[in-house]
C-alpha cells in the first residue's frame, strides 16, 4: 500500500465546510490517500476504519461532498467536492473534483519554498563572499605596497642596465663600473662583454700560424681556450712548437699529431730529441738503420694512439 500525503490549505476551515467536523476529516483523508491523478478508489468502509468515524457518518460525509455546494470557491461542476469513478456499476470510488487545481498549487507553493531557500542560500554566499573580500582588499593593499616597492627595484635595475650597457658601448672597463654589483643580471650582463683577457681568438691565430698541421681547427680552439683559462702560456706552446719542428718526426707531416691531441697532451712539455743534420740518417747501404726504423715505429705508433685518443 502506497502512503500519500497532501497539504491542507487552511481556505478549507473558512468556506461552506467551516464547522463539520465530520466531512472536513472525511475529506482530508481522501486527500492525503489519493493517487496523482486525484482519484480515491476506496471503499467508505475502509475510510470508516481510518478515520474512526461510523460508516453511517461516513457515507453522509460522501453523499455531502458528492452534493452541488453553490458556495463553494471553486462553481465548476456545481461546487462538488468529489465524484464517482464508475457511477453505473458502482457506488464507491471517487475522484477529487479540484485535485489538479490544488496540486498546482501547492506545486507553485513549493517553487516559491525553493526559490526563498535559494536566494537565503545566496545571500550567506554573497555575505561570506563580502567577508573576504574585504580581508582581499586588505591583502590588496598590502599587495600593492610590496608591488610598489618591487616596481621601484625593477626601474632602478633597468637604469643601472642601461648604463652599464651605455658604458660598454663607449667600450669602458665593466668591470671598473661599481655599479655591475647592484643585481645577478647586470653580473650577467658584464660577463657577456668582451674584454682582452677572455678573447683568445688572437692568441689561437698565433698558435694556429705556428703548428704545422692544419687540421681540426674548432676541436684545437677549444682545447686551446681550455688551456689558456687553467693559466697555461702561448709563448711556451710556441717554444714547444718550434722545439717539436726540428725532431725527425715531424720532418714527416704523416706523424704530426692533430692541434688539438698535441695541446690536451701538454706536448710542449716533451724533452724532445733535437735531430742533428750533420748525422748520418742511413747506413752504409743508404738505407736507415734498424734502430732508426724501430724509433720510427714508436713515434709510428704513438701518433696513432693519440690520434684515436682525440676523435
Amino acid at each position: 500500500m502506497i502512503i500519500m500525503y497532501a497539504k491542507i490549505f487552511s481556505s478549507m476551515f473558512d468556506g461552506s465546510m467551516r464547522g463539520k467536523s465530520n466531512l472536513i476529516l472525511v475529506f482530508v483523508n481522501m486527500l492525503t490517500r489519493c493517487d496523482k491523478e486525484g482519484f480515491d478508489d476506496r471503499h467508505p468502509k475502509s475510510i470508516s476504519d481510518e478515520t474512526g468515524l461510523p460508516l453511517d457518518s461516513v457515507i453522509d460525509a460522501l453523499k455531502a461532498l458528492e452534493a452541488e455546494d453553490q458556495e463553494s470557491r471553486t462553481p465548476d461542476r456545481g461546487g462538488k467536492r468529489i465524484e464517482l469513478l464508475d457511477p453505473d456499476n458502482r457506488s464507491w470510488g471517487w475522484s477529487i473534483v479540484n485535485y489538479e487545481k490544488y496540486r498546482k498549487m501547492q506545486d507553485a507553493e513549493s517553487r516559491r519554498k525553493i526559490w526563498r531557500e535559494s536566494k537565503r542560500k545566496q545571500r550567506q554566499s554573497t555575505n561570506v563572499q563580502d567577508n573576504l573580500g574585504q580581508s582581499t582588499s586588505v591583502q590588496d593593499n598590502l599587495g600593492q605596497s610590496t608591488m610598489s616597492t618591487s616596481c621601484l627595484k625593477m626601474s632602478t635595475e633597468a637604469e643601472a642596465e642601461a648604463e652599464v650597457e651605455a658604458k660598454a658601448e663607449e667600450k669602458v672597463d665593466i668591470e671598473d663600473i661599481s655599479i655591475v654589483q647592484f643585481s645577478p643580471k647586470l653580473s650577467s650582463i658584464a660577463k657577456k662583454q668582451p674584454s682582452k683577457q677572455n678573447d683568445h681568438s688572437i692568441q689561437f691565430d698565433e698558435f694556429w700560424k705556428a703548428y704545422p698541421r692544419k687540421e681540426a681547427k674548432k676541436t684545437a680552439l677549444r682545447s686551446f681556450e681550455r688551456c689558456m683559462k687553467a693559466g697555461l702560456k702561448l709563448e711556451d706552446m710556441l717554444i714547444g712548437i718550434e722545439n717539436h719542428k726540428k725532431t725527425e718526426q715531424w720532418q714527416n707531416p704523416k706523424y704530426i699529431p692533430l692541434p688539438a691531441t698535441w695541446i690536451n697532451n701538454e706536448r710542449w712539455k716533451d724533452e724532445v730529441m733535437v735531430s742533428d743534420p750533420s748525422k748520418q740518417k742511413t747506413g752504409p747501404n743508404g738505407k736507415r738503420t734498424p734502430e732508426q726504423l724501430e724509433k720510427i715505429k714508436e713515434i709510428e705508433d704513438r701518433w696513432i694512439y693519440e690520434e684515436e685518443i682525440c676523435k
